[in-house]
């Protein structure tokens, strides 16, 4: 089991150098079960959207990098309660994150999953708590 952030499947649908070994941890991903918070639609289409306007993908390959993403059928987590943000933004305190962060890091804890990200901060909180990471 897999919690995919955003950040890495843009790096990988944009070819960005930063990703270690891009088309061998798309691979991986393909072959595993995968796990998103309940935000994680709207942060990709954000992203897709940003970097559209941006010059950096044309309409036609956001669509096709869509359909690629959908054949991976990551499973939404649902979001958390209301009454759970209490909880969240004393984590993400703790942890030096972001709310969005502190969720992906709580799932893969929850779920005891490995998380793929290219965010630092994520990466240094899950290193803490004993996460494996993609790319590793």
């Amino acid at each position: 089991m897999i919690v995919l952030d955003a950040s890495l499947i843009i790096a990988l649908i944009l070819r960005e150098a930063n990703v270690p070994g891009g088309g061998a941890v798309y691979d991986t991903l393909e072959g595993e079960t995968l796990a998103v918070p309940a935000h994680w639609p709207a942060e990709i289409g954000s992203a897709l959207a940003i970097n559209h306007r941006r010059g950096r993908i044309s309409a036609e390959n956001a669509t096709i990098a869509v359909k690629k993403l959908l054949v991976l059928n990551p499973t939404v987590d649902p979001a958390p309660p209301l009454g759970d943000i209490p909880g969240l933004l004393q984590f993400a305190a703790a942890e030096q994150l972001t709310i969005y962060g502190a969720i992906y890091v709580r799932l893969a804890m929850k779920l005891d999953a490995m998380l793929a990200t290219m965010d630092e901060a994520m990466r240094v909180s899950a290193k803490r708590h004993d996460i494996s990471l993609l790319p590793s």
